[in-house]
């Protein structure tokens, strides 16, 4: 299994960080046809632990990872698979 560890550092306060960062995926989300194509409407997460992390389309929601800790405001961990990647 292939990890990525992230950590970022903004000048809000964390309940502001952590409510951005997941109800406002779309505002740090990389779009385009790489990620998800021209059809995709949006991101979001399931707010709770082992929620789904989707990628919305016009006609179908794609799960791209589940959560796997779930600690607002401090911390959130979740597991990635593109929609376009093939099976393990």
């Amino acid at each position: 299994m292939n990890e990525i560890h992230a950590r970022t550092f903004v000048r809000v306060p964390p309940v502001r960080a952590f409510e951005l960062f997941t109800h406002d995926v779309d505002r740090w989300w990389r779009r385009g046809e790489r990620y998800g194509g021209m059809d995709l409407l949006g991101h979001r997460f399931e707010p709770w632990l082992g929620g789904r992390f989707l990628e919305i389309a016009a006609n179908a929601e794609h799960e791209l990872g589940r959560i796997t800790i779930w600690e607002p405001p401090g911390r959130l961990e979740f597991s990635w698979r593109q929609g376009n990647w093939a099976p393990d």
